[in-house]
Protein backbone atom coordinates (compact mmCIF):
# COMPACT_ATOMS: atom_id res chain seq x y z
CA UNK A 1 0.00 0.00 0.00
CA UNK A 2 0.97 3.39 -0.76
CA UNK A 3 2.73 5.48 1.80
CA UNK A 4 0.31 8.35 1.04
CA UNK A 5 -2.92 6.33 1.24
CA UNK A 6 -2.29 4.44 3.92
CA UNK A 7 -1.64 8.45 5.98
CA UNK A 8 -5.00 8.90 4.67
CA UNK A 9 -6.88 5.29 6.05
CA UNK A 10 -5.09 6.32 9.79
CA UNK A 11 -5.82 9.85 9.71
CA UNK A 12 -9.51 8.82 9.10
CA UNK A 13 -9.45 5.90 11.44
CA UNK A 14 -8.08 8.43 14.17
CA UNK A 15 -10.33 10.92 13.36
CA UNK A 16 -13.59 8.50 13.38
CA UNK A 17 -12.39 7.08 16.75
CA UNK A 18 -12.59 10.56 18.41
CA UNK A 19 -15.46 10.96 17.06
CA UNK A 20 -17.42 7.84 18.69
CA UNK A 21 -15.18 8.45 22.05
CA UNK A 22 -17.11 12.16 22.14
CA UNK A 23 -20.01 10.58 20.87
CA UNK A 24 -20.56 8.06 23.61
CA UNK A 25 -19.64 10.22 26.12
CA UNK A 26 -22.19 12.37 25.18
CA UNK A 27 -24.44 9.61 25.17
CA UNK A 28 -23.22 7.97 28.78
CA UNK A 29 -23.42 11.77 30.53
CA UNK A 30 -19.78 12.11 30.99
CA UNK A 31 -18.81 14.29 28.38
CA UNK A 32 -19.26 17.91 28.21
CA UNK A 33 -19.51 20.58 25.35
CA UNK A 34 -16.65 23.29 25.92
CA UNK A 35 -17.45 26.49 23.28
CA UNK A 36 -14.28 28.16 24.25
CA UNK A 37 -10.59 27.32 23.28
CA UNK A 38 -8.21 25.04 25.04
CA UNK A 39 -8.50 24.84 29.09
CA UNK A 40 -11.72 27.25 28.71
CA UNK A 41 -9.88 30.50 26.93
CA UNK A 42 -10.97 32.79 24.81
CA UNK A 43 -14.69 32.46 25.50
CA UNK A 44 -15.28 34.78 21.85
CA UNK A 45 -13.94 31.63 19.98
CA UNK A 46 -13.96 31.86 15.96
CA UNK A 47 -13.34 29.43 13.54
CA UNK A 48 -11.52 31.06 11.62
CA UNK A 49 -8.83 30.62 14.04
CA UNK A 50 -8.75 26.74 13.99
CA UNK A 51 -8.62 27.19 9.71
CA UNK A 52 -6.12 29.58 10.34
CA UNK A 53 -4.16 27.26 12.23
CA UNK A 54 -5.03 23.53 10.00
CA UNK A 55 -3.68 25.65 7.26
CA UNK A 56 -0.38 26.46 8.77
CA UNK A 57 -0.41 22.94 9.69
CA UNK A 58 -0.67 21.78 5.96
CA UNK A 59 1.77 23.97 5.33
CA UNK A 60 4.20 21.79 7.18
CA UNK A 61 2.83 19.09 5.71
CA UNK A 62 3.73 20.23 2.49
CA UNK A 63 7.22 21.55 3.66
CA UNK A 64 8.73 19.08 6.06
CA UNK A 65 9.94 15.43 5.65
CA UNK A 66 9.07 13.79 8.47
CA UNK A 67 4.90 14.06 8.62
CA UNK A 68 3.96 12.02 11.23
CA UNK A 69 3.92 14.73 13.99
CA UNK A 70 2.16 17.15 11.87
CA UNK A 71 -0.42 14.45 10.45
CA UNK A 72 -1.27 13.71 14.31
CA UNK A 73 -2.15 17.63 14.77
CA UNK A 74 -4.42 17.59 11.94
CA UNK A 75 -6.12 14.61 13.06
CA UNK A 76 -6.59 16.28 16.36
CA UNK A 77 -7.29 19.55 14.71
CA UNK A 78 -9.79 18.77 12.22
CA UNK A 79 -11.48 16.11 14.51
CA UNK A 80 -12.25 19.23 17.22
CA UNK A 81 -13.03 21.36 13.87
CA UNK A 82 -16.53 19.13 13.27
CA UNK A 83 -17.20 18.85 16.82
CA UNK A 84 -17.40 22.61 16.25
CA UNK A 85 -19.45 22.66 13.28
CA UNK A 86 -21.57 19.70 14.42
CA UNK A 87 -21.89 20.40 18.11
CA UNK A 88 -21.27 24.05 18.42
CA UNK A 89 -18.43 23.33 20.91
CA UNK A 90 -15.86 20.18 21.69
CA UNK A 91 -16.86 17.76 23.27
CA UNK A 92 -13.76 17.20 26.73
CA UNK A 93 -14.68 13.96 28.76
CA UNK A 94 -10.84 13.22 29.76
CA UNK A 95 -10.12 14.47 33.66
CA UNK A 96 -7.16 14.03 35.48
CA UNK A 97 -5.84 15.90 38.62
CA UNK A 98 -4.85 19.67 38.25
CA UNK A 99 -5.02 19.26 34.22
CA UNK A 100 -8.40 20.97 32.62
CA UNK A 101 -10.68 18.27 31.05
CA UNK A 102 -9.73 16.96 27.50
CA UNK A 103 -10.89 14.60 24.83
CA UNK A 104 -8.50 12.12 22.39
CA UNK A 105 -8.20 14.94 19.52
CA UNK A 106 -6.27 17.04 22.24
CA UNK A 107 -3.62 14.33 23.12
CA UNK A 108 -3.22 13.71 19.49
CA UNK A 109 -2.54 17.16 18.76
CA UNK A 110 -0.18 16.99 22.05
CA UNK A 111 2.04 13.74 20.82
CA UNK A 112 1.98 15.55 17.61
CA UNK A 113 3.59 18.67 18.67
CA UNK A 114 5.94 16.91 20.49
CA UNK A 115 6.86 14.39 17.72
CA UNK A 116 7.57 17.49 15.14
CA UNK A 117 9.50 19.21 17.61
CA UNK A 118 11.93 15.75 18.37
CA UNK A 119 12.57 15.48 14.78
CA UNK A 120 12.32 19.08 13.32
CA UNK A 121 15.93 19.20 16.38
CA UNK A 122 16.72 15.73 15.24
CA UNK A 123 16.78 16.95 11.36
CA UNK A 124 18.35 19.98 12.31
CA UNK A 125 21.03 18.75 14.81
CA UNK A 126 22.01 16.00 12.42
CA UNK A 127 22.37 18.53 9.14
Amino acid sequence: MHEEKREKIVFFILVLFDQLTKFFSLKMDFGQINHSVSWGLLPFWSNSILIVIISFLLFFLWRFKSKTGVWLMLVGGMSNLLDRIIRGGVVDFLKLPLIPTFNMADVAICFGAAWFIVDFVKTKTLS
